[in-house]
């Protein structure tokens, strides 16, 4: 209809260009009353449609609104799979780059085609570097790298062996990679390539880590490398499993079976030997090695490594095995200046390694502690000596989401104001006020730009979805950017979801969370089934939306009530409240878990008759150590459960439970295979046979401890599934399991 338009008619119309000029990051409106259908039970199908399940641990809060920002006025933002570059204030949207101007650069290269460079420029934003001027990405084994302009696509290596964990320098010139367990840097423009360590190998790693410290120490991640922040040096691990026992892991699947061997340290067994290396990226020079185990192998521990600002000293975090201290110790890059012990924390447990430092230009910096039982910031000297707390109180500091030295403020997300939701605050390091600039209810996310000038929020709670905002830094809101008028979950008759708080015997204030069946009837009696995770310091209750619970409301249509709660321990109410589980994992939880019992069986509709149990890992853990210390439950599914705490991993269990020999009485409090003859209900135990996490000797112990005890049970176990069990026939299975043992509401 274009040749009808006419300039100045009545109505005109004009075709919208495909390219669009602003970027929108709402969702679909409300659908209008006449198209609202007939509210419908949320079914097993439906749920699937949602992509809810049953069980498991899911965490509060939501993602951001936006991608990182790019300076001060712009952020990224993808949409329909293009990135875009969008003006904070406005959304105006530009591409941030032309796909086939790149496509065109990387077709260039031997054996790519306009297939394989699509899917590669499709991965790009992955590894760019700082300043989004080029990205890396590996094809056929070797490295390759390209700018996002399309001007220049280049092979960086051309080797037998993988490229694996490449990260760029901070200024973008120079990339560091492991290769067969050694270290490599090489030029952005594929000049130079230099070997910085020798003698790596599957049993001696450098700049890669083992199994455990890749779980425990560095949230699931192999990198054991750091870069200076002037793009000189790069400190790094090296670690010597020599000592370590094998774990194996066995594919009964493939043909012919397969047999995994992982070096897995259990408690009380040789940790790995580990020292800290800092290597010249610019010069040939030897190698600074930092010994820090001492006397028996794997009795220090390295738990986190940081830079000065200036790039004249890495910060290595060492601790002893049991974890009840920390040492920060100061490596200068200048290998004729020595090394300096710069501080040592502790406190009544274990210590959690602190964040920063965070480095003023006096030299002072900032460093969090646990030492009151609370994590908060306090004021260094630069000789490590404390000048005061920064921070204090009830409440902690979550994260450090920027530091500006030369104000002298930083902005930190905290639990001042609601123990378990997340507002962002500014903080003067002159006088230690606070300023709060998060102020809706519920649960923030906020993600700063680069000049702490303006900042996204994205917030919730247990009754509204996701919603997002742009605000200055006075906390004033600029422009709305999401504003989810409807959940998928209002085509669904739901019952009510209650956020509670229950007073624990002691007076501890426990947080939870009930969701009633629909049209519930208080003449009837129904059942229950609590969910729980209950590891120390990781809370599933949070003043958040955590995706509106479909799962949990499922199970309420079928006439169950659904109780979560997170014990003490877990809640993130402070160190303090953590602490209460040292040296007897389980023993407080179910206390407290008692006591969350026994309050909702004082409704009159509640059946205590009927109350099932759930969890996975520390929450399957949870389940079966109630199960077999209390009368508590019916029944329950123990989802890949430590069975024995001398099944875990060294660091993780020794953190909470020091070692069998130090502890024989705690292992055996918290032991499920010890207690198995005293198991009462229905217990359903679930593992993935090739679990390289919690391993499934765990489960075949306590099933053959349950046997010897002549108990009755269940286990159903999937021979591929690993420590997460992705499948329908198990969620199924929970389905059916619940149905069976608890049924539905029964009159009086």
């Amino acid at each position: 209809f274009d040749d009808d338009l006419i300039i100045g008619g009545d109505f005109p119309v004009a075709r919208i260009s495909v390219t669009p000029a602003y970027a929108f990051a709402t969702g679909p409106a409300r659908p209008l009353p006449e198209e609202r259908a007939i509210k419908k039970p949320l079914d097993l199908a439906a749920l699937a449609t949602l992509g809810g399940g049953f069980g498991g641990r899911r965490r509060g809060g939501g993602g951001g609104a936006d991608g990182e920002w790019l300076d001060g006025e712009h952020w990224l933002q993808t949409l329909a799979g293009t990135p875009w570059k969008v003006e904070a204030r406005t959304g105006k949207a530009t591409r941030l780059f032309e796909v086939s101007a790149v496509v065109k650069a990387l077709i260039k290269l031997p054996g790519i085609d306009d297939d394989i460079a699509t899917e590669i420029v499709g991965e790009a934003l992955a590894k760019t570097d700082s300043k989004k001027v080029g990205f890396l990405f590996t094809h056929d084994t070797d490295l390759y790298y390209a700018t996002l302009d399309g001007a220049k696509a280049i092979r960086l290596s051309n080797t037998a062996g993988e490229e694996e964990l490449a990260t760029f320098s901070p200024d973008g010139k120079l990339v560091a990679f492991v290769r067969n367990n050694d270290l490599y840097v090489v030029a952005v423009d594929g000049k130079g390539e230099r070997r910085l360590t020798e003698g790596g190998t599957d049993m001696k790693r450098n700049g890669k880590a083992d199994w455990v410290y890749f779980e425990e120490i560095f949230n699931r991640n192999y990198k054991a490398f750091w870069w200076s922040p002037n793009s000189t040096h790069v400190g790094f691990l090296q670690i010597d499993d020599a000592s370590v026992k094998n774990h194996e892991v066995v594919d009964d699947i493939a043909l012919p079976r397969s047999v995994e061997l992982t070096r897995y340290p259990r408690s009380g067994e040789p940790n790995p030997t580990v020292r800290f290396g800092l290597a010249d990226a610019v010069e040939s020079k030897p190698v600074r090695w930092l010994e820090v185990s001492q006397g028996a192998k794997g009795d220090r521990l390295v738990s986190r490594v940081s830079w000065w600002p200036s790039g004249k000293y890495a910060i290595v975090h060492v601790q002893n095995r049991a974890q009840t201290f920390v040492d920060l110790v100061k490596v200068p890059a200048d290998p004729k200046a020595d090394v300096v012990a710069l501080l040592r924390q502790s406190t009544k447990a274990w210590v959690t390694p602190p964040d920063g430092p965070f480095v003023l230009e006096d030299g002072s910096f900032l460093l969090t502690s646990e030492r009151t039982g609370w994590k908060h910031l306090d004021l260094h000297s630069s000789d490590g000596k404390r000048i005061r707390a920064l921070t204090s109180g009830d409440w902690e500091v979550r994260a450090v989401e920027r530091f500006d030295p030369k104000s002298k403020t930083l902005w930190i997300s905290a639990t001042k104001d609601n123990p378990i939701a997340s507002n962002l605050y500014r903080v003067s390091i002159e006088d230690g006020s606070i300023v709060r600039l998060t102020h809706a209810s519920g649960g923030h996310t906020t993600r700063l730009n680069p000049d702490g000038s303006l900042f996204s929020d994205t917030w919730s709670d247990t009754s509204t979805p996701n919603q997002s905002a742009l605000f200055d830094v006075s906390g004033k809101q600029l422009r709305t950017l999401n504003k989810a008028s409807h959940s998928p979950l209002d085509a669904f008759k739901l019952g009510s979801r209650e956020r509670v708080q229950i007073k624990a015997r002691d007076g501890f204030v426990l947080e939870g969370e009930v969701i009633l069946p629909p049209d519930l009837n208080p003449a009837k009696l129904y059942p229950v089934w609590f969910m729980t995770y209950g590891g120390p310091h990781t809370p599933t209750i949070a003043d958040a939306w955590a995706g509106g619970r479909p799962g949990d409301h499922a199970l309420a249509a079928d006439g169950i009530i659904v109780f979560r709660v997170d014990p003490r321990s877990a809640s993130g109410k402070g160190a303090a409240a953590t602490w209460s589980a040292y040296q007897r994992l389980g023993v407080q939880e179910l206390e407290d878990i008692k006591d969350a019992i026994g309050w909702l069986k004082q409704r009159p509709y509640v059946d205590g008759t009927r109350i099932g149990m759930t969890g996975h890992s520390y929450g399957g853990f949870m389940t079966a150590f109630a199960m077999t210390h209390s009368d508590l439950f019916s029944c329950g599914i123990a989802g890949a459960p430590v069975t024995d705490w001398r099944d875990y991993d060294s660091i993780y269990t020794e953190r909470f439970m020091r070692t069998p020999a130090e502890n024989p009485q705690g292992y055996k409090a918290s032991s499920v295979v010890a207690a198995a003859g005293n198991l009462k209900g229905h217990l359903l135990i679930v593992h993935g046979m090739m679990d390289d996490n919690v391993s499934v000797r765990n489960t075949m112990r306590l099933v053959n401890a349950l046997q010897v005890a002549d108990k009755d049970f269940e286990v159903m176990v999937y021979p591929t599934s690993r420590h997460g069990i992705l499948s329908r026939h198990y969620a199924r299975l929970s389905r059916e399991f619940i149905r069976k043992h608890l049924g539905g509401p029964k009159s009086r």
